[in-house]
């Protein structure tokens, strides 16, 4: 089983930061929910996105709640469903 990692940037006011996500992270859920539209619901894939288990809000560490939060507030980007 393989996790891919994705750098990329973040914008935080007017610094640019680099970020390291995993895929399935609490980071990287919370930035997909707010780009596909859905509602807010941290949890965490800890072996990738979509491979189970998935691990709930319950389940979740206070700062891994926070990194979910925080990428999904700062999602500026959303799926254009073509409508």
């Amino acid at each position: 089983m393989t996790i891919t990692k994705q750098k990329g940037s973040l914008k935080t006011g007017d610094k640019m930061a680099e970020i390291e996500r995993i895929h399935g992270s609490p980071a990287d859920r919370g930035s997909c929910d707010r780009y596909y539209g859905r509602s807010r619901n941290p949890h965490k894939f800890p072996n990738g996105t979509n491979v189970w288990p998935r691990v709930n809000t319950i389940d979740l560490t206070k700062k891994e709640i926070a990194a979910y939060n925080k990428a999904y507030d700062e999602e500026t980007d959303r799926k254009d469903w073509g409508e």
